[in-house]
């Protein structure tokens, strides 16, 4: 099982490239070796403390070709935070490509998901996600 500090709650969010694990928590980002490709499982490679909006309602963590998205709900629709994977490193913001004004990820509820090569975006119909 995947232990962090003491303190640093669950986390927030995951995601892998097949070889490491990228975990969000309380205390920060962190890349975390998995026994595959000659990683040490449990193994912190990288940490960054306190890494942006932790305590946001909501995060997305994605690894796509050699970096991280990373988008939060207080994060401007269509902007991701590209992250280097190798030092965890924040490179600055990309923002998704836009036809006649539509953003991929816009203001629609929507669930996102990566690839090794790609983003991927469904938008989720207005009460879809009504449980009651």
């Amino acid at each position: 099982a995947l232990q962090g500090p003491a303190g640093s709650g669950r986390p927030l969010c995951v995601a892998t490239d097949g070889a490491f694990l990228y975990v969000l928590n309380s205390c920060g980002l962190s890349k975390v070796g998995t026994e595959y490709a000659g990683t040490e499982p449990g193994r912190v490679y990288a940490h960054v403390p306190n890494f942006q909006d932790a305590d946001a309602d909501s995060h997305f963590l994605g690894y796509v070709a050699g970096r991280l998205l990373y988008r939060s709900a207080r994060t401007d629709p269509g902007l991701f935070q590209l992250v280097d994977a190798d030092d965890l490193s924040v490179l600055g913001f990309v923002t998704q490509h836009e036809e006649q004004g539509d953003s991929l990820v816009g203001a629609a509820a929507c669930a996102l998901a990566s690839t090794p090569t790609e983003l991927c975006c469904a938008e989720l119909a207005p009460g879809a996600m009504d449980l009651s």
